[in-house]
């Protein structure tokens, strides 16, 4: 396999994976990381890839607004690994916001309600998920419905949140970085995201490795605007010294 073929199965494999990580690329490829690592130079370079902590996803902003179930399975290893960590965090909560995406369906999975827990959602997924289990009384948002992210959306569901005040909320999106803080690739989900925030005592992100140090087109809000980042493995510097700068909490999981 020559280098022109080697790159066109990473752009193939990040393609239908959505992220993958140098080791999870050498394993694949039956290569050396160092020569992943060569080859993941390149290709952003060329601007078809970018790269993240650990590993690569496609250029394409958009790989953001795949159908749900898709994006649901890419990185799934590290995103349950950010759920169960951020599950215990939600140890004596009354009250919890769950904004959709696929790592928080991953952690909606991982929670054991106890007690009598309320929780809003304007996750379809999610609902569904918690609704079959005991101790939690699930509420959905209402708004406009989207496939791409079997979730609800618009001024309504803003509107709604408003009215209600959590112990803490939960909240995911396309990217985290030092400097720009949490973009997303969209901006349909934006303003709920900021409702949930607002309305939450503490404000909890969660990224698994694909998403940190990169920066989308929409600014969702700043780093200092949480009060803890969980994220899938060891944080990059940046990221890391921008929390403590911020007074802001990280959790890095154990890969």
């Amino acid at each position: 396999m020559n280098i022109r073929e080697r790159r066109e199965r990473i752009l193939s494999a990040l393609g239908r994976a959505g992220y993958l990580s140098v080791g999870e690329l050498a394993s694949e490829l039956h290569v050396s990381e160092p020569t992943i690592r060569r080859d993941l130079v390149a290709l952003e370079r060329a601007g078809a890839i970018r790269r993240g902590h650990g590993g690569a996803s496609p250029a394409n902003p958009f790989v953001a607004t795949r159908a749900f179930s898709q994006r649901h399975r890419a990185n799934l290893p590290g995103k349950r690994r950010v759920a169960t960590a951020a599950a215990e965090l939600a140890t004596g909560a009354t009250s919890i916001f769950i904004d959709s995406s696929s790592t928080t369906l991953c952690l909606a999975e991982a929670l054991e309600p106890s007690g009598d827990v309320r929780i809003l959602t304007n996750g379809l997924p999610i609902a569904q998920a918690l609704g079959e289990r005991d101790g939690a009384r699930v509420e959905m948002t209402p708004g406009a419905f989207d496939p791409r992210h079997a979730s609800l959306f618009g001024a309504d569901a803003v509107d709604f949140v408003a009215r209600r005040h959590a112990d803490l909320v939960f909240v995911s999106a396309s990217g985290i970085d030092a400097q720009a803080g949490v973009t997303s690739a969209v901006d349909v989900d934006g303003p709920l995201k900021r409702a949930f925030a607002a309305n939450a005592d503490t404000v909890v992100l969660l990224f698994d490795a694909s998403k940190l140090g990169l920066v989308f087109y929409f600014t969702v809000f700043g780093i200092s605007e949480a009060d803890i980042v969980v994220v899938d493995g060891k944080a990059p510097e940046g990221l890391a010294a921008a929390c403590a700068e911020a007074g802001t909490r990280l959790f890095e999981t154990s890969m």
